[in-house]
Parts: C-alpha cells; sequence; structure tokens
C-alpha cells in the first residue's frame, strides 16, 4: 500500500513539473505588426434614469508570431496598463497564446492579458537579430534597456539620415472598414487591419481590404509627400 502512494505522489509529482515546463515553453518571440487605440463607451451607473457614460482606452493590437498573425484587444484599466511607446511595427515582443487568450509581456511591468479577436496564417516572420534577443529576454550586461532601433541608431550612424529623408518624403494612407477588423493589403502586402494608417512612399498604390465572408473590396490611390490619403471601403457579404 505505501508502494503505491509513493508511486502514485511520484507521479503526481512528474505531471505538474511537465505541466510548468510546458507553461515555461509556451511562450514565444513574435513581433509587434500594429498597435491601434480607440474609446469605447461604456455605461457605468445611471442618475435619475440617465445613463452616466464613460469612454475607457481600448488598444487592438497585431502581432505575427513565426507564420501567424494574431488579433487581440484590451481596455486599459488600473491593472493593463496602455501598451509600451516602443511598440511599434517590427518591435520584437514576447507573447502566450492560451486558445482566446493573448498574454504579452513589456519589458517592464506585468503581462497585459488581451482578448482574441481574430487569428490568420501569415508570412514567414523576420528573425530577430542576437541584439533584439538579448533586449526582449533583458539578458544582463546586454543593451536591453535600450530599444532596438536606438541602440541600432546609436551603432549605426549612416543609417540615420537615410530613414529620416524616406521618412520626409512619405505620405499616410488611412484605411477604415465597414465590419472593421478586416485585413489591409498595399501592393499585394499585409500591412495590419482596419481601422490602420500606413506610410508609404509617394506614388500610386493598390490597395485591397478583405475579411473572410466578405467580398474584397479594392482601390487604387495616389500617395502625397507629406499627406494623408483616406479610404473607407464597405465590404458586401458573400
Amino acid at each position: 500500500m505505501k508502494m503505491r502512494l509513493v508511486l502514485f505522489t511520484a507521479c503526481t509529482l512528474v505531471v505538474f513539473s511537465l505541466s510548468a515546463h510546458a507553461a515555461r515553453v509556451g511562450w514565444q518571440i513574435g513581433r509587434i505588426a500594429d498597435v491601434h487605440q480607440e474609446a469605447s463607451t461604456k455605461t457605468t451607473s445611471w442618475v435619475v434614469n440617465t445613463p452616466a457614460a464613460s469612454a475607457p482606452q481600448s488598444y487592438t493590437i497585431t502581432v505575427e508570431s513565426k507564420d501567424k498573425t494574431i488579433v487581440a484587444s484590451y481596455d486599459v484599466t488600473a491593472q493593463q496598463p496602455p501598451p509600451p511607446a516602443d511598440w511599434v511595427k517590427g518591435s520584437p515582443v514576447r507573447l502566450l497564446l492560451e486558445k482566446n487568450v493573448l498574454y504579452l509581456r513589456p519589458p517592464a511591468g506585468k503581462d497585459l492579458r488581451l482578448s482574441v479577436v481574430k487569428e490568420k496564417k501569415g508570412s514567414s516572420m523576420k528573425p530577430l537579430s542576437a541584439q533584439e534577443l538579448a533586449w526582449v529576454n533583458g539578458a544582463p550586461g546586454s543593451q536591453a534597456a535600450v530599444p532596438p532601433e536606438t541602440a541600432e541608431a546609436k551603432d549605426s550612424a549612416p543609417k540615420v539620415p537615410q530613414a529620416s529623408a524616406e521618412a520626409r518624403v512619405a505620405g499616410t494612407l488611412s484605411v477604415n472598414s465597414n465590419p472593421t477588423l478586416s485585413e489591409i493589403l498595399v501592393d499585394g502586402k499585409s500591412e495590419g487591419f482596419t481601422p490602420g494608417r500606413v506610410m508609404l512612399p509617394p506614388g500610386r498604390h493598390s490597395v485591397t481590404v478583405q475579411r473572410s465572408g466578405y467580398a474584397p473590396f479594392s482601390k487604387d490611390v495616389t500617395i502625397a509627400t507629406r499627406e494623408e490619403t483616406a479610404v473607407n471601403a464597405v465590404l458586401e457579404k458573400k
């Protein structure tokens, strides 16, 4: 009887150990594809039959992980602050996907918990450099305290004027759609989800807005230097 109890206890410990290990290895490294802020009006109380509404901040964040694109959102609360300012397109980030919940780990503070809105198969994510891995893992003695873009600009001074010159001539494409959270493709390349803004070089570009179950919307636009061009796409159900 004692032997059975010992074996049962040992097996239980092994299972818990494997479960904990699985939880640890569940974290992956991805890249931020888009961060969109919006205000959603919610009724918080009633005063003499009149709803008292508030407009809490909410964020929709798109991340790329290996060959998958994940769109998730959350409301800002005391426990869930706004995303870090350095989470821009291409930034590395630690993530954990559990069914319909996405956890994102900022460089400091608690993990953010988001509700998954959409998942889709995407192109392979650009591999992380050694510097980006050190930053996202917070390795001691690394440049982890400095975002990769800042450190790269510091180490590669010739790249800064080139990037600034491109930014000076770029224009902005603003895309809204009904329904929202539809995919934006510019010249055949995915650029996130609606509503969204994309910086583009001047000239003519092909814009497509698509979502499963709807007929795609396509339009050619001409982007001008330092000007914003708006596209409002209304998708029709198939």
